[in-house]
């Protein structure tokens, strides 16, 4: 079966309410990557409505985001039970189509280039922050500090959002991964549903 073939039988709209419906309950056995019992107890909470809202989604139900309650912080923002926490214009319209949650490598690596780092110190930082490599990052945390002042952003502030984007260096997933997964779990449901 080639590609075309699927996107013909699905569409490339993904707005099938019914095929949600599946994708956003405990009924997932047979779908791809939702059908564990992780995901069946955590997909009527998260109840995504699109591809990008799946995509999230995927990121966040991982160890060490259920590990650290990232997903559960998701989850209740997304219930209205919780508020998205504001903390600084250059972080919250970075992480605004995650609840303020800071889920994918490109949204770690935007932040540190909107506070004036290169797109390549952005990728060094999220590797470092993924090996834990807690001496090499102090450094980038000085130059952070300054570049944040320069924003005009306190340092607390600062020190938080750096924090923040050390913490996520250890569970934050590529976007355009989550994507293409996302794409296939609606495929799947759509093949469930009809």
């Amino acid at each position: 079966i080639h590609v075309d073939d699927i996107y013909e039988l699905v569409g490339d709209d993904f707005d099938d309410e019914k095929v949600w419906n599946t994708i956003s309950s405990k009924y997932t056995t047979g779908l791809f990557q939702v059908s564990s019992n992780l995901y069946k107890q955590r997909m009527s909470r998260l109840n995504p409505r699109t591809i990008e809202q799946l995509a999230t989604c995927l990121a966040l139900v991982r160890g060490p985001c259920v590990a650290n309650k990232t997903d559960e912080k998701y989850m209740l923002i997304n219930e209205g039970k919780e508020e998205i926490e504001l903390i600084h214009p250059i972080y919250d319209e970075v992480t605004k189509e995650t609840n303020g949650i800071l889920v994918y490598q490109e949204q770690l690596m935007q932040i540190c280039f909107n506070i004036g780092f290169t797109l390549d110190d952005g990728y060094r930082i999220m590797k470092l922050a993924a090996k834990k490599k807690m001496d090499e990052l102090k450094k980038y945390e000085e130059q952070f500090l300054i570049l944040a002042e320069k924003k005009q952003m306190d340092e607390l502030t600062a020190k938080k959002i750096f924090k923040m984007i050390v913490d996520s260096g250890l569970y934050s997933f590529n976007k355009s991964h989550a994507l293409a997964y996302a794409i296939t779990v609606y495929i799947t449901a759509y093949l469930k549903t009809y």
